[in-house]
């Protein structure tokens, strides 16, 4: 698992017998986007922890649908206080898109928010269709505040 920001992590598939580890690190929302399996909704809640599937088949890009309503989900969360991860299987395409698209709606433009997940978080590899679906949901924030 990898700090993005100090509210924001990445990371590969998680076991159950991460939760409560990651209940101690303050965690309170998990998105899983794996299609190819999912996390159990009740044993993180019964360890505190909000959670959100969003299945996309690996090396895929997630919709823009996904894109904005994972963004919004997690934003809530974080604007509460709260602590978020999200991860896919190997924690370096579809999450990452997510967690690029978190801080974008956060001021990051695209360049700069892979950037930041890369200084963190080995390995990651967006296929040129994951980039494509991110540079779509960056055009859709407009221009940043200012320009």
């Amino acid at each position: 698992m990898a700090w993005v920001t100090d509210d924001l992590a990445v990371s590969g598939s998680l076991h159950p017998r991460h939760f409560p580890q990651l209940s101690d690190l303050g965690v309170t929302a998990v998105v899983d986007m794996r299609q190819e399996g999912s996390d159990d909704p009740d044993l993180l809640a019964r360890h505190g922890i909000g959670f959100l599937h969003l299945p996309v088949r690996n090396m895929y890009p997630p919709t823009q649908e996904q894109l904005q309503r994972g963004a919004g989900w997690l934003l809530d969360e974080l604007g509460q206080g709260g602590k978020a991860l999200v991860h896919c299987k190997d924690g370096i395409g579809r999450s990452v898109s997510l967690a690029a698209c978190v801080l974008m709606t956060r001021g990051y433009d695209m360049d700069s928010a892979l950037a930041l997940i890369r200084s963190v978080r080995w390995g990651v590899a967006l296929r040129r269709r994951q980039r494509e679906a991110l540079r779509e949901f960056e055009r859709g924030l407009g221009p940043p505040p200012g320009t």
